[in-house]
């Protein structure tokens, strides 16, 4: 192995480790978001049903 190769793999380590905090964090994000909506939604049916019956 070159030392280019090495500095190269170095460089991508280095860009895999700065995005996956980045890319887990909007993961959580999206996930809470989806949740939230999830959460509402349930709701909401379960009270029209109780409000019919």
């Amino acid at each position: 192995l070159s030392t280019s190769t090495i500095s190269d793999l170095t460089g991508m380590f280095n860009l895999q480790f700065t995005l996956t905090p980045l890319m887990l964090r909007i993961g959580i994000l999206i996930g809470g978001v989806c949740l939230v909506v999830l959460q509402y939604f349930v709701t909401k049916i379960s009270s029209k049903k109780l409000s019919v019956f």
